[in-house]
C-alpha cells in the first residue's frame, strides 16, 4: 500500500508548534493599561486534497501586569486552510 501524501489519493497530517508574543493596550476613560501575553501554539495540518485542509490548534496564553492578576488563556480552534500556491492537481 502507497502512503499518503500530497498528490495522492489520500491525506497527510503535519504537525507544527510556535512561540507567540505581543504588547495588549486597554483604554478606560483617560487611565492606559499595557498587557504582555507571551504563549505557544502547538496544532496539526491533514491534508484533504492539494488545495486544502483541516486545521486543529491549541493556544496557550499567559497575559503579564493586567490590572488585577497575570492571567492564562487557552484556546482550541479548528478551521479550514486553502493553499493557493500548492502546485497543480495534473502536472504535465
Amino acid at each position: 500500500m502507497e502512503p499518503a501524501g500530497p498528490g495522492r489519493s489520500g491525506s497527510a497530517a503535519y504537525g507544527y508548534a510556535g512561540v507567540a508574543g505581543g504588547l495588549s493596550q486597554e483604554w478606560v476613560g483617560s487611565f492606559s493599561q499595557a498587557r504582555y501575553p507571551f504563549g505557544i501554539d502547538a496544532g496539526i495540518n491533514a491534508l484533504v486534497s492539494r488545495r486544502a485542509a483541516v486545521t486543529l490548534t491549541c493556544q496557550y496564553r499567559r497575559l503579564f501586569n493586567g490590572p488585577v492578576a497575570d492571567f492564562s488563556e487557552h484556546r482550541f480552534v479548528a478551521g479550514l486552510s486553502i493553499m493557493f500556491h500548492n502546485g497543480r492537481d495534473d502536472p504535465r
